[in-house]
């Protein structure tokens, strides 16, 4: 099997299990696309004994599971950040910037 008629024949598959990660139109997207990138550039890898739908959707929630827990680590680190300091702390730590500055000038 070739890529094109691969492609033509899991799209409409692939691209609802990216919907049913993603939840939303523009993630699913993303997800459709990267997935498909990661397939082209692995098809040499493919062994056709085996069920093509599974390593389709395998290298899915693989790319998945790669975007997710990096958006994750991400979102943990702004949320400490935001929780570790309030806001006056981070407006006064600014005028503290601010006068040690100008005394240096």
């Amino acid at each position: 099997m070739d890529i094109e008629n691969m492609i033509d024949i899991y799209k409409d598959d692939l691209y609802k299990l990216c919907l049913k990660l993603t939840n939303n139109k523009i993630d699913a997207d993303d997800l459709f696309q990267d997935t498909w990138l990661k397939i082209y550039n692995n098809f040499y890898k493919l062994d056709e004994q085996k069920s093509i739908k599974n390593w389709i959707y395998t290298v899915c929630i693989n790319t998945y599971k790669d975007v997710y827990s990096k958006k994750k680590r991400w979102l943990n680190i702004i949320t400490d950040f935001f929780n570790f300091k309030s806001k006056d702390e981070i407006m006064e730590q600014q005028s503290v910037d601010i006068d040690e500055t100008q005394t240096i000038i």
